[in-house]
């Protein structure tokens, strides 16, 4: 069932030419984290609103088929959700690289949590802000993990270029 949402998801998130990696076990999407933030920065590139955007219309069209608030309305969900599962929150994380900013050893984690935040906030100016899960409660969600869930890439024995573009990936927010 999550395997079928984060499926469908990015399926339709790849039509709209944004560049999601998907994990269906885990129901991750990663968003492409060149497109939305530089390194170091909480402020958003200036084609991470509509990355955001596109993201969000895709969520507003599936999302609401998988809480309970909101499923009696889409016609569409008895093909999308067959099983009738209930999504309780979908979170959206930020992640840093694990490089340290202004010697402070929190401010990978206030900004990953920024990012995530700003993230969390565009998103939930569209109809997926406005969705409840079976309690009552807002399913957004929003947390950081810094840089203690680096991306699934080894560094091995990598050059430099290598390292880069793997810290490019853990400079990443994600939809769980």
């Amino acid at each position: 069932p999550v395997q079928t949402l984060i499926g469908e998801l990015g399926r339709r998130l790849k039509s709209k030419g944004i560049g999601v990696e998907l994990d269906p076990d885990s129901g991750v999407i990663s968003l492409p984290a060149d497109a939305l933030f530089n390194k170091g920065k909480h402020i958003p590139r200036d084609r991470a609103l509509e990355t955001i955007s596109k993201t969000s219309e895709v969520l507003s069209q599936v999302i609401p088929c998988y809480v309970s608030s909101a499923r009696f309305r889409e016609s569409e969900c008895s093909r999308l959700n067959k099983r009738g599962v209930e999504l309780e929150t979908v979170m959206v994380e930020g992640h840093t690289d694990d490089d340290q900013y202004a010697n402070d050893p929190d401010k990978n984690w206030h900004l990953g949590l920024d990012r995530a935040r700003f993230v969390f906030n565009e998103l939930g100016r569209g109809e997926i802000g406005l969705l409840k899960n079976g309690k009552g409660q807002p399913i957004l969600g929003v947390s950081s993990y810094a840089d203690t869930r680096p991306a699934k890439i080894s560094k091995g024995n990598a050059t430099e270029g290598v390292i880069a573009d793997v810290k490019a990936k853990d400079r990443r927010v994600e939809l769980r």
